[in-house]
């Protein structure tokens, strides 16, 4: 969800290395970083219709103690690349994918749908980044057909 198995290219991976830079601070998340985030996590129609979910997580990342976040965030933006190991995954995979997604472009994820044997993809609508919260309904009607599908029917 969100995610792929490749690196980040060099310059993504200097320009949100520089953001979460920020967060290598004692206190909390600033409220700027929160609302920026916001920005590129939520995808347009989660703004325009669902602003009460956006002011709350504006409002607990800025209650959220920064370097944490700043380690984890660290993990990830600079993580190795594991695309040659994508054949070997051998089990059903679903990847759920936002179509308002902007901070993980879907150019990204279609080597990663392209490389694994047995993938379904599931596109999310109205939904960015964080679509099991933009888009519960879709993403767990998904999950459900995805596993229920895995499930041995009874005889």
């Amino acid at each position: 969800m969100g995610a792929g198995a490749a690196a980040f290219p060099p310059d993504i991976q200097d320009i949100t290395g520089r953001s979460f830079n920020e967060l290598d601070v004692d206190g909390n998340i600033p409220r700027y970083w929160a609302e920026h985030t916001a920005t590129v996590v939520f995808g347009a129609t989660t703004f325009a219709n669902k602003q009460d979910l956006v002011d709350f997580w504006i409002d607990r990342w800025s209650d959220t103690p920064a370097r944490p976040v700043y380690r984890q965030g660290m993990s990830w933006i600079y993580k190795r690349d594991l695309s040659d190991r994508l054949p070997q995954i051998v089990l059903p995979v679903l990847v759920t994918h936002g179509e308002e997604e902007t901070a993980y472009p879907m150019k990204w994820v279609l080597p990663m749908i392209e490389a694994l044997p047995n993938v379904t993809l599931a596109r999310i609508p109205e939904a960015g980044h964080f679509a099991n919260l933009e888009n519960p309904v879709a993403v767990n009607t998904c999950a459900s057909s995805f596993l229920t599908q895995l499930i041995p029917k009874q005889k």
